[in-house]
């Protein structure tokens, strides 16, 4: 969806200001350099292959479009659910 850049919509202006594609986050499970891939485990448990191996095992990164952007901290976390 494409948007106009002097339109006066105030969601159309919001949506602009996000970031597009899939982000998540994961813990790299193993690294393989032959083929720069890394095998990245997610919150849920799930394993995801992703492009890059630039980054050591048991490190947290943050996956953007299927491919290792960059190390992140670790922070506590809270999973919440609401009715």
């Amino acid at each position: 969806m494409s948007t106009n850049p002097i339109t006066v919509n105030p969601v159309q202006k919001f949506r602009a200001l996000l970031p597009s594609g899939s982000r998540t986050f994961g813990i790299i499970a193993s690294v393989n350099a032959t083929n720069n891939t890394s095998t990245i485990t997610l919150q849920n448990g799930d394993r995801l292959v992703v492009k890059g191996s630039d980054h050591a095992a048991s490190d947290r990164v943050l996956i953007v479009d299927g491919e290792i952007r960059q190390k992140v901290p670790t922070l506590p976390f809270t999973n919440i659910t609401m009715f």
